[in-house]
């Protein structure tokens, strides 16, 4: 009788290896599945990291240029608007000197 109650004790602790065995490698299928969908979101957000950096890059290429454009007319405005440049002559014939090399002076009269 013990030999039957020995091997059926056996059996229930191979079974209960078994089982957990089973439910062993379904948490690991199921971490595993969660570490692939973490990986995914997180590949996902740093894609759209990169699309805003392009974007704020570009953005600022533009602000850039609205800047100089801007600043074209403005400083051109102030030149103009000045006391002195006003109270200059009016050049009517301009000659330019060549003094050296890629080097010229202006000559008016």
């Amino acid at each position: 009788m013990s030999d039957i109650q020995l091997n059926n004790e056996t059996l229930i602790a191979n079974k209960k290896v078994e089982q957990l065995i089973k439910l062993i490698s379904l948490i690991v299928f199921i971490l595993g599945f969660i570490y692939l969908i973490l990986m995914n979101h997180l590949a996902t957000k740093g894609f759209g990291l990169e699309q805003l950096k392009a974007d704020k890059l570009v953005w600022q290429k533009e602000i850039e240029a609205i800047d100089i454009d801007l600043a074209i007319p403005t400083s051109i405005y102030a030149l103009e608007s000045n006391q002195i440049v006003q109270e200059m002559p009016l050049i009517k014939s301009k000659t330019f000197l060549e003094i050296s090399n890629d080097k010229v002076a202006f000559f008016g009269e």
